[in-house]
């Protein structure tokens, strides 16, 4: 029973990491805050709902595609869906 929820398991995040490298990211703002892109650290972004989050990691994302390849980068979405 265990090896079966490790399989689907595998195989939904293959489905997330195929939709990452082969989606396209919505067109995001600049916004008044920078962070480091070169950093040896964790950085946390917190905030209140709806308070432009994810806009702000989609923006990072898209200033780190001009330096390296998609494929070094990975946006998880850990939303639950309604």
């Amino acid at each position: 029973m265990h090896y079966i929820y490790m399989e689907s398991s595998k195989l939904a995040f293959r489905k997330v990491i195929s939709e990452w490298l082969t989606g396209d990211l919505p067109y995001a703002r600049k916004r008044e805050l920078n962070i480091p892109l070169k950093s040896d650290k964790i950085i946390t972004i917190v905030g209140p709902r709806r308070s432009g989050k994810t806009y702000f990691l989609y923006f990072t994302i898209n200033e780190l595609l001009k330096t390296e390849p998609k494929n070094n980068i990975l946006y998880i979405n850990l939303r639950m869906k309604d």
